[in-house]
């Protein structure tokens, strides 16, 4: 058992230098504060979310994770329901280490202390202090199955030339449900994308009754089960209603509707959307198309905070986190909109009301104009 802290790796503030992981079970707590010794050494808001921490430890070949977090009886409910902390792949498929919450009576057996008294000790100095504890540990895993069957949702409008290959529209449609009695509503992640696909859908599909159709056929498919591991869309790839070799790009819409943890409180300017994408032929999708696009239809500012997830097609990269994934394993060009992470994310108080609804329409616009784009290319 190695204890590694926050699982924190940047130039000033590194928990993983000169401390073996690789075949050891690690031990970590996502949640964290601003570390300083008097000066300041991390904000916060500056380090990657713990899912993208764990996938950094994760890669580094430990035999498995262990999460010590006040959030432990959450996450327990979230495996209850079949979900794990990183759900977005099948781990035994994969090969990779499985991550696993822990209780606070266990975290303290393993570090042979107090160890909340360590993390405060951390954020006091403001140092790393990774250690072996020099004990072993023994997984007991013991999981039931309850299968369950759902659906993608799938609409097309036929393009004026049928022989140019096809676009195919995706945002997911599933979320966690009811949880000991606590109801998860999901309105931003996905009723948002959702909301989007079925406004973008309903605007071509009047335009199509009267006449006004794009030159590409477009496949429209609400997916199901993307938080279990995105069933519904490789599912779809691997069984296409449009063949893969006649299908041009993916436009996946997945949480459109909120400012994320990156701008509240840090920067002023909330006009802003995330597009990232993956294509090889750097044609259908590149910085020049999408910014000609943006500046003639919404006028949004195009970050470039997770542009570098889109340069590796891995299975640790954020990329790898929806709908479009399964297409870009494929090799077909796609992109994902998307407004960030924030407070409420996985949690039952992403609600409606949250929602900037202005923002949010000048987003599902720009996908819009961006999908008509490709679509008459």
């Amino acid at each position: 058992m190695v204890f590694i802290g926050y699982g924190i790796s940047t130039t000033n503030f590194d928990e993983l230098k000169g401390i073996d992981i690789e075949g050891k079970v690690v031990i970590i707590m996502p949640e964290f504060q601003n570390i300083s010794n008097g000066d300041s050494i991390i904000d916060a808001k500056d380090i990657p979310d713990p899912g993208q921490r764990i996938m950094n430890i994760i890669s580094k070949k430990p035999l498995a994770v262990l999460i010590y977090t006040p959030q432990f009886i959450n996450i327990l409910n979230e495996l209850n329901v079949g979900r794990k902390f990183l759900p977005y792949f099948k781990y035994e498929d994969l090969g990779i280490p499985p991550a696993y919450p822990i209780s606070s009576d266990i975290a303290n057996y393993i570090v042979n202390g107090n160890i909340d008294s360590i993390y405060k000790s951390i954020l006091q100095k403001g140092k790393p202090n990774s250690f072996n504890t020099n004990k072993k540990i023994t997984l007991s895993i013991n999981r039931k199955d309850e299968p369950a069957n759902t659906n993608n949702i799938v609409g097309v409008i036929n393009g004026a030339n049928e022989n140019l290959p096809c676009i195919v529209l995706t945002a997911h449609h599933d979320h966690e449900g009811i949880v000991d009695n606590l109801t998860y509503f999901g309105a931003d992640d996905n009723g948002s994308g959702t909301t989007a696909l079925l406004e973008i859908s309903k605007i071509l599909g009047d335009a199509s009754t009267k006449g006004i159709r794009p030159k590409r056929t477009i496949v429209f498919i609400s997916t199901a089960a993307e938080e279990q591991g995105l069933i519904g869309s490789y599912l779809y790839a691997e069984h296409p209603i449009v063949p893969l070799s006649k299908t041009y790009c993916n436009i996946n819409i997945d949480m459109l509707g909120r400012v994320d943890s990156f701008y509240t409180g840090k920067r002023a300017d909330s006009n802003y959307i995330y597009a990232f994408y993956n294509d090889s032929s750097k044609k259908i999708f590149n910085p020049y198309k999408l910014q000609e696009i943006n500046k003639k239809y919404s006028g949004l500012n195009l970050d470039t905070l997770y542009d570098a997830e889109s340069k590796e097609l891995s299975h640790y990269s954020l990329i790898a986190r929806s709908d479009n994934f399964p297409f870009m394993q494929k090799g077909i060009a796609a992109i994902w909109f998307f407004s960030g992470f924030h407070k409420d994310y996985h949690k039952p108080t992403d609600t409606s009301d949250k929602i900037n609804y202005s923002l949010f329409r000048k987003r599902t616009q720009f996908a819009l104009a961006t999908l008509w784009q490709v679509a008459n290319e």
